[in-house]
């Protein structure tokens, strides 16, 4: 039926709140550490643009295998496509990260060739932070912005399995958490304590698997 006004402000209400709780705080961190540095902001696009490239590659080979997940009557087998997702950005993450480092490397080289100052630490973690800022963009707000607009209509996908908890609200967390991770990912990598990485893995698979 047709929506009486009312029913269309409360839409528009829910979605932009859902926005803001999912995408405020990444857009906070955005402005106020990467987009001050047109080069970090650079760095940050690109990486963007390389998850979303692998993102994509893996969603076209599961694609093809759809036959497989919708045949399965298992949960374990329709979770393959959420672990393969996770398995490959946590396999990619690391050769991302030296990558980073040489690269690094080679502009301070550069920069004292020209008689620049060198790198400060904070100049490094601002370029790792924009690198993982990059994926999380990639990786759960795009995701959240794709999914939220359909909030306007006041429905949402478990509603009839779980009606008092609105879907978007829990992928509005789950995305504002998922970026926090991902935005220290590549510098936590500086840090390898075995602890610390064990504790960062489980961290991003659960959150990965509840924000799918």
């Amino acid at each position: 039926g047709i929506e009486s006004p009312g029913e269309a402000a409360m839409g528009f209400l829910a979605c932009a709140g859902y926005t803001l709780v999912g995408a405020g705080p990444p857009a906070a961190i955005f402005y106020e550490f990467i987009v001050s540095s047109p080069f970090v902001l650079l760095v940050s696009l690109a990486s963007a643009f390389f998850w979303v490239t692998v993102l994509l590659a893996n969603s076209v080979v599961w694609r093809s295998l759809s036959w497989m997940t919708h045949q399965g009557q298992t949960e374990a087998l329709r979770v393959l496509p959420l672990i393969s997702f996770f398995a490959t950005e946590e396999l990619l993450r690391p050769m991302v990260f030296r990558q980073t480092k040489r690269a690094t490397a080679a502009l301070e080289r550069r920069a004292v060739a020209l008689r620049h100052p060198r790198l400060t630490k904070l100049e490094r973690m601002r370029i790792f932070l924009g690198i993982g800022a990059g994926q999380g963009v990639a990786h759960s707000c795009l995701f959240f912005l794709n999914t939220v607009v359909t909030s306007y209509r006041g429905t949402y996908y478990n509603q009839d399995t779980c009606p008092q908890m609105p879907y978007f609200l829990v992928a509005a967390i789950s995305t504002c958490a998922m970026f926090m991770v991902l935005s220290v990912s590549v510098e936590a990598l500086s840090l390898p304590t075995p602890l610390f990485l064990l504790f960062f893995f489980s961290l991003s698979l659960s959150d990965s698997l509840l924000l799918r």
